[in-house]
Parts: C-alpha cells; sequence; structure tokens
C-alpha cells in the first residue's frame, strides 16, 4: 500500500502583509499566509480526503 496518494516537489513561499495603511517598515504585527502551487495542490487534496506529502528544501546560506 503506498504512504501517500500524491507526493509534490517544490517551494513554499510565506507572504507578511500589514493591515492596510500601515508602512511594513513600522508595523509591529503581520498576517502570514503560506502559498505556493505545489504546497497549495497537496492542501488541496488533502482537504479532500488524500494522503499527501510535501516536500522541500532550504538553500544552504551563509549565515
Amino acid at each position: 500500500m503506498a504512504r501517500f496518494d500524491l507526493t509534490t516537489f517544490g517551494e513554499g513561499v510565506l507572504r507578511l502583509s500589514v493591515a492596510a495603511g500601515q508602512r511594513i517598515e513600522t508595523a509591529t504585527t503581520f498576517d502570514v499566509n503560506v502559498s505556493g502551487t505545489e504546497a497549495n495542490i497537496a492542501g488541496a487534496l488533502s482537504r479532500l480526503g488524500w494522503r499527501c506529502g510535501w516536500v522541500s528544501a532550504l538553500p544552504d546560506t551563509p549565515p
């Protein structure tokens, strides 16, 4: 038996938003939204009962 019905591979995106009229430079709170086509597909199908996996990687960025 397969562990997942679907496994997606791709990047994730975090979108930070501030309230209307605020500037990002002075904001003290943010709304965070997760996006990315592959993550969106896995999330949507999992809500329909599919067993989904999502694979991504973080870059090896110097400190």
